[in-house]
This record gives C-alpha cells, structure tokens and sequence, in this order.
C-alpha cells in the first residue's frame, strides 16, 4: 500500500431546506481521492431527533456504492434540522466524513434547478455559463404558484474571495470565467438560491461544481530503458514525474514487473515495487539474466489523472557501463523545434566512450540529423530534421575505452504532425 495515502476530499451537495413535499436529496458523487479506484460511502445521522431510529434503518441499509441519498421527506419533522453526514473510505481503509443539515418547513418552497449537469469543467482562460429557473412547489396550490414572484441570485458556497460576474448573479444566467475561479485544479460550489420576493424566509437552492481543468500529468522514469549488469543495483526512480499545474495533492505510484515468457518477477522484486515508493532500489542480483517489462502507472489528483509509461531492462551477467538517459521533454517533439537530450555512463574509474544513434522508419543519421558529435554527452537534433508523424528511437551505447561489452539507454519519441 502507499506509504502516504491520500485522504478522501468528502463534497456533500443539497438543499439545506426543504419544502413539504420536496425529496431530501444529498450527493456526495463529486468526492475526491479514490486515485481511480471506488470509494465506499456509508451515510448516517446524529441521533437526537424525531424518528432518527427509523431513519437510521434505512441508512444502514444503503449500499456502499451509493453517493447519493434520496429520502421522502414524510421522514423528517417539520422546523427541526437533521444532521445528516456521509463518511467515504477509499481502498486502503483512508476516511473522511461531512455533515450536513437538512430542514423541513411547513411553508411551500420554491423549486430551483440548475440546468445541465451539476459538474462543469471550464479551462483558466475559457468562460461558461449557467442557467437556473425557479418554480413554486406542487404543494403551494395554483394560485398561489400563478402569482408568486421568485428572486434569483448566484453565491459561492464558503469562499468570500471570489467574486462572480456582477452583471449576471441576479439573473437566470450566470456568466463563469475560469480566471475568476482559480489556477488550474480549483473547485467551486456555485449556489443558486430563489427567494419568495413576498416572504424572504421562504427560499429554495440548487448548486453546481465548477473546475477549472486540470492538465494532463506525465508518467516519467529516469534512466528508460537500460542493460543493466546483474552485479550492480536497479533504481527505478519516478521523481521526474510531471504535473504541469503543481497540485498540492501527493503522487501515487504503481509499479508492475513482466518477466520473459515462461517465467515470473522474483517474490522480493514484487514485494518491493508493491510498496508504492517514487524511488524503488533493487538490490544486486535480485533479477536474473533476462528481459524484464516495467510499468510504472503515476497518478494525482485533482481527477485523479493518470499516465503511464513502460520500459524494458535487460539484466546481463555481463560487466557493462552504467548508461542513463535523462527523459525527454515530452513524448512528442515539434518538426521546427530543437531537441536535446543529456546522457550519463559510468563504469567505475574507466573512461568510457559514448554512442548516440537515431533510427526511424526515414533514414535519419549523422552528422545530418544533430548538431553535435555522436560521441558528445549531449544529442542535440537540428530542426526540421524529421518527418512528422513518425516515432524515432534514440539509443545511446557506451564501452569502456579499452573495448568490452556495451551498455545502452533507449528512449522513443514521436514528431507532431499538422491535425
């Protein structure tokens, strides 16, 4: 299991006042830190009120999979809050509750809705809109829903820095922009609330979540693909791992091991990437002569988004120089940009001679394709060079001076190519 695992972030969402005749309607499908896997939500009330047994029975009785609880609202008294909350586990038995208080009132209250989905997604420099209406409950009679005047306004729930569009909050429709929201990641509950104009005790509200989009993370591991010799420690190291907008949330790492056919990962190989670390060192000869499939899956909230990478070591009996590729900027590379990529190889105290080769399914070579020596610790590739679209492979091999085996990196990448 993660030796740091993230706490579930618990939204509980729904009217804290309700009409004679309106459903107790609470949702909690909008928590946070599952890092992929379900969640389990077990909904409960704090005793003390009237038939607060009753309602305990059938709390109980909700399944774990339910984020969203729908009660008659026959269930509750009038004028008296119901402390209702959700507490939700995530797969390594990590929890959180939230309470939330709901009142039934004997005045008929209006019906708000907000239209579309309760979740909108918008980017730090995109702009939405949301539209609510508000009608009078059934239980007001038709009189009394024919002449009835309800006020809107828009609020943020609980965030007093932000402020909404001035020009819009009292209106049907509401004008969003991401700026107004926050950096990338943030999260907003946006309440729509409709006041009876002729008794200002009397309201309705619904809400609705607004994320300013999250950008995709990057699953990275130093070094890539490697011969690595038997005699000598495996690290594999996911600290380079990208997340374009800094989230405070901590990493979660998965590690898998695929031996070659007709064989497996040893046990102690498998317990140690189970345990979840950026860094995992294999101790010497903890792997047998072979080729062995690594897949690192890197995850991190909010989202949670995901991205993974997988990568071949060879282990050799052989004594070949320690090679290690730095990772590339990114998986794609623009035809006109300039690439350049940092190399490392060691073999004790030996000096050791290093050899960048580029491959793809165009002829590409040197000196044309790079503006350095194939021998330099350095590739550095001349714009324009490649054909877009197509995936190259940048291999470096390195031996020491006196000759010998060879050790290797191996990284791909891919030219971008008009939409």
């Amino acid at each position: 299991a993660p030796t740091s695992p993230v706490i579930p972030v618990v939204t509980l969402t729904g009217p804290q006042l309700i009409g004679q005749c309106t459903d107790v309607v609470l949702d909690a499908s909008d928590t946070r830190g599952g890092g992929g896997r379900a969640l389990k939500f077990q909904w409960g009330l704090k005793p003390g009120v009237p038939n607060d047994v009753a309602l305990g029975l059938i709390l109980n009785a909700l399944p774990t999979t339910s984020s969203v609880l729908q009660l008659n609202s026959t269930l509750l008294a009038y004028d008296t809050p119901y402390q209702f909350f959700v507490r939700v586990t995530d797969f390594v038995g990590a929890s959180a509750t939230l309470f939330r208080s709901v009142q039934r009132q004997l005045k008929s209250t209006p019906s708000v809705f907000i239209l579309g989905p309760k979740t909108r997604t918008l980017s730090e420099h995109g702009s939405i809109q949301l539209e609510g209406v508000a009608e009078m409950s059934v239980c007001a009679g038709a009189a009394t829903s024919a002449t009835a005047i309800v006020d809107l306004s828009w609020s943020v729930d609980g965030v007093s820095t932000i402020k909404l569009d001035e020009r819009t909050k009292t209106s049907r429709k509401l004008h969003v922009k991401g700026k107004d929201i926050g950096t990338a990641g943030s999260t907003v509950l946006i309440r729509l609330r409709g006041t009876l104009r002729s008794d200002p005790t009397v309201w309705g509200e619904d809400t609705a979540r607004v994320t300013v989009a999250a950008r995709p993370v990057r699953a990275v591991v130093v070094g890539g693909s490697r011969v690595v010799a038997r005699t000598t420690p495996l690290v594999l190291d996911a600290s380079a791992s990208e997340d374009p907008d800094n989230s405070p949330f901590p990493w979660m790492y998965a590690w898998t091991c695929a031996a070659p056919i007709g064989s497996e990962c040893p046990a102690p190989v498998r317990r140690a990437i189970f345990s979840g670390d950026a860094v995992v060192t294999l101790p010497a000869l903890s792997l047998p002569p072979g080729n062995f499939t690594f897949t690192l899956v890197a995850s991190k909230e909010p989202g949670p988004r995901s991205d993974s990478t997988s990568f071949v070591v060879t282990m050799t009996e052989l004594e070949v120089p320690g090679v290690f590729v730095m990772p590339l900027p990114g998986r794609k590379i623009n035809p006109s940009g300039t690439l350049m990529v940092e190399s490392g190889a060691a073999f004790g105290n030996a000096t050791v001679d290093e050899q960048w080769e580029l491959t793809g399914d165009t002829p590409v070579g040197y000196p044309a394709c790079c503006l350095l020596s194939s021998a330099s610790r350095y590739f550095v590739l001349a714009p324009a060079t490649l054909v877009p679209g197509q995936t190259y492979t940048l291999s470096l091999r390195a031996a020491t001076n006196k000759g010998g085996p060879k050790g290797s990196g191996v990284t791909l990448f891919t030219v971008n190519q008009p939409p």
